[in-house]
């Protein structure tokens, strides 16, 4: 059966007639055509018909600032709207409207930005998206448009999802963090720190990818912003800790900076200046504030202390052995490191304490002996000394011993010789020049 169309009287027919043309992408023609770059160029023209044909469609609102575009999602060609001028997301926010079913009880306060917060705080700590809980639906909107182009928006799309992405974190920076007071100082240069968390009022810095001594932290907090003078302001506040890195736990060195860390952040007078050295900022300069207000003693004592783990690291570096710190025990023989330092330097000591000294004595008058062993200044000499396991000897050299008190005499001790146990108060360490 053969049907005519009739085109007069027909103007409001869906029927359009081209008289001899074809669909350059019809069956036909895309099954005989041999040069593969017309075909392309062929559907090329075509979408780019299509965007334009979209575009004119937008409503006059986004017409002067978006434009539909193409582009390959996996293998599937999709539209978009593509911004025009910089001013396009200004004048047309793109936001997305969430609808959530939140089981009663929930949520009493409701599902607030402090609920968002969490979510983000936990997406930070794990470095992993975090679902935003009971989505039932989400539309995106250009303005207060409907975007047609936006998944989102799809019909054939359910079950829609939307996850807090974590942070990206800014790469590290090297900064050089110094704290001082007038007897000492602690020095970390060109440590590299990057933000490892983040929360409302604070963020945190640390060392993590550094290969420094130590494990550093440095936390900034925010106290409520205040208005002065019609000017806001807040107050920072800053958290530093450290620790020795496993490799260096029994460094003396090591321990000496973490001891000086330890008493700057502590002491009320101490100094702290942070520097960001790529950008060449002083960050912050101004007072550690500690809790303690150590007194000229305390200066003293500590003083003390730094002194003799520095000489511990000398006698290391001369003897060439490896000294594991512990500060008990290098205070326990404070007398002993000070002896064997000042024969390592070649200098003179004298004991700072009363010191024990044991001889062995024969044909001697024990009355006579103990009426004139006070005023009597006896000169001996030290071969060796034992410290840190080890046994040091000495070069030529005089001890002299003043003031001395009998503790104790024992008869027969060796060989028919007796030990006669002194008290010295006065011993001078000399060393023989030639």
């Amino acid at each position: 059966m053969t049907k005519k169309v009739t085109i007069k009287n027909n103007k409001d027919s869906n029927i359009i007639l081209i008289n001899g043309e074809k669909d350059k992408l019809s069956h036909e023609l895309i099954y005989g055509m041999k040069d593969p770059f017309d075909l392309a160029n062929a559907f090329s023209e075509r979408i780019d018909y299509s965007c334009y044909s979209l575009s004119q469609k937008l409503p006059k609102e986004l017409k002067n600032d978006f434009e539909v575009k193409t582009r390959l999602v996996g293998d599937k060609l999709s539209y978009y709207l593509k911004p025009t001028n910089d001013e396009s997301y200004k004048r047309n926010p793109l936001k997305i409207n969430v609808e959530l079913k939140i089981p009663v009880g929930e949520f009493p306060n409701g599902f607030t930005e402090d609920e968002i917060w969490k979510l983000q705080k936990e997406a930070n700590k794990n470095k992993k998206p975090v679902k935003i809980p009971y989505i039932v639906g989400m539309k995106e909107y250009i303005g207060k448009y409907e975007n047609p182009f936006s998944v989102l928006n799809s019909s054939s799309i359910t079950g829609s999802e939307l996850y807090i992405m974590p942070e990206k974190i800014p790469p590290a920076k090297e900064y050089t963090i110094e704290l001082f007071n007038e007897i000492c100082s602690f020095k970390l240069e060109k440590i590299k720190l990057e933000r490892i968390e983040t929360g409302e009022d604070f963020f945190v810095l640390s060392n993590n990818n550094d290969t420094g001594k130590f494990d550093v932290k440095l936390k900034f907090s925010f106290d409520d912003i205040e208005v002065v003078d019609g000017l806001e302001s807040t107050m920072c506040n800053l958290k530093i800790d450290i620790a020795i890195r496993e490799k260096y736990v029994s460094d003396c060195s090591t321990n000496l900076d973490l001891l000086k860390f330890n008493f700057l952040t502590s002491d009320a007078k101490s100094n702290f200046v942070f520097i960001n050295l790529e950008d060449d900022v002083e960050l912050f300069r101004n007072d550690m504030n500690g809790d303690i207000d150590f007194t000229e003693e305390d200066y003293m004592e500590f003083k003390d202390i730094i002194d003799l783990v520095d000489k511990i690291i000398y006698i290391s570096k001369v003897k060439k052995m490896k000294i594991d710190f512990d500060l008990q025990y290098f205070q326990e023989n404070k007398e002993k490191i000070n002896l064997l330092y000042s024969e390592l330097t070649g200098n003179d000591y004298t004991f700072k304490n009363a010191v024990n000294w044991d001889f062995l004595i024969f044909n001697y008058n024990e009355e006579q002996l103990r009426s004139l062993i006070k005023d009597t200044v006896i000169e001996t000499e030290f071969k060796d000394l034992e410290l840190f396991d080890e046994i040091f000897d000495f070069k030529n050299n005089r001890v002299i011993l003043e003031q001395c008190e009998i503790t104790d005499l024992i008869k027969n001790f060796k060989d028919g010789n007796d030990l006669l146990k002194l008290k010295v108060s006065k011993c001078t360490f000399k060393i023989v020049r030639e």
